[in-house]
């Protein structure tokens, strides 16, 4: 199942219910494809709520409960070059 929340509240939210998932972060536009990173759910870069516009600034989340889902939707954008947080490790 893929989540992209709008709001912050939504993420949190997403967060908390599916601590074993995986979030993507990548530019909201979608035209920067190379600096996209794939974090568990959990990873402290992407969890932190005493930061704020997790997903009203300039970054996307798109929130996975499984990795397969990931591969289905990378495959509408072509030369996405994903990275490994390496704090996590996805």
């Amino acid at each position: 199942m893929i989540c992209i929340p709008t709001n912050d509240d939504e993420y949190y939210q997403w967060l908390g219910g599916n601590e074993r998932g995986y979030v993507l972060n990548s530019d909201k536009s979608l035209k920067n494809v190379t600096h996209s990173m794939l974090h568990r759910a959990a990873c402290d870069h992407i969890n932190d709520e005493s930061t704020p516009n997790f997903t009203t600034a300039q970054r996307l989340k798109i929130c996975l409960t499984k990795r397969e889902d990931l591969e289905y939707w990378l495959r509408q954008y072509d030369g996405m070059e994903l990275k490994l947080c390496k704090s996590c490790t996805p």
